[in-house]
């Protein structure tokens, strides 16, 4: 039962580890003019083909979610589409105004946040096998 507890805590503690690398990338990203935020902005850059990926919040639109979809289906492009954060916990570290969806502009970083990510939803999907077995 502890040692359940402790690979529980262990996970979750991976998860927040990822979590604040992805933030520290987008930050970075910021300050490096390689992140672009809301949807106007993204789907501009979209059509313009600059975006490498997109990280939706959980708490975005299910309209604009499936409106940024679609214009990346008809510019038949392959961009990853991350779900992760809520508004406010984004928008307040990376320091702008509230917004759902942000455009990372650079091959580099968004390749380093996708990595991050997918450990982070492995993880989740392990603990969460683990959990309701």
């Amino acid at each position: 039962m502890a040692e359940e507890k402790e690979n529980k805590t262990q996970m979750k503690s991976q998860i927040e580890l990822n979590d604040a690398k992805i933030l520290t990338l987008m930050q970075f990203a910021r300050k490096a003019g390689k992140l672009v935020s809301g949807t106007d902005a993204c789907i501009r850059a979209i059509n313009h083909r600059k975006v490498y990926l997109v990280l939706m919040t959980t708490d975005f639109s299910k309209t604009s979610a499936k409106h940024i979809s679609a214009v990346i289906t008809a510019q038949k492009l392959t961009i990853s589409i991350i779900s992760r954060f809520q508004m406010s916990e984004l928008s307040d570290a990376l320091g702008l105004p509230v917004s759902g969806v942000f455009g990372i502009l650079d091959q580099g970083f968004a390749s380093r946040i996708s990595e991050y990510a997918e450990a982070s939803i492995q993880v989740e999907e392990t603990c969460q096998y683990e959990y309701t077995s």
